[in-house]
């Protein structure tokens, strides 16, 4: 197998704000934002993600996530949007249901051509803890 070639020096700078109680009573919201200086690209991603409880066993939690991606050699750019929600039910102490319904809109822009996907996905998952 050919070495791959160098990626060069990457940089990452993030910040965090996590708070309660601000969209609603006993919420959790975290907002994020994070900068990434690569070689090949750089890219700015902002991350809101969000947790309400619904009773004492049911959780949901809405998140909404945004890349924004370029090439230092004007290449081109991309734009994504990633909203899902996800909810958790706790059924006994030790078991766990999960569903995540989630879509992601991508527009990618280069010299001669813009492309844009449009996705979606689905996922359901069980946990038993012992």
């Amino acid at each position: 197998v050919d070495a791959a070639p160098r990626t060069g020096m990457e940089y990452y700078y993030g910040v965090q704000f996590t708070g309660t109680g601000i969209f609603a009573v006993e919420d959790i919201a975290a907002l994020g934002l994070r900068y990434a200086d690569q070689d090949v690209y750089n890219r700015v991603t902002a991350d809101l993600n969000t947790r309400y409880s619904v009773g004492e066993f049911w959780k949901i939690n809405p998140r909404l996530r945004s890349d924004y991606k370029w090439n230092d050699g004007d290449e081109g750019t991309e734009l994504s949007i990633k909203p899902s929600i996800r909810t958790n039910y706790r059924a006994f102490d030790n078991w766990d249901l999960e569903l995540e319904l989630g879509g992601e809109w991508r527009q990618t822009e280069a010299p001669l051509t813009t492309d844009e996907h449009l996705g979606y996905y689905a996922y359901m998952t069980y946990r038993l803890d012992f």
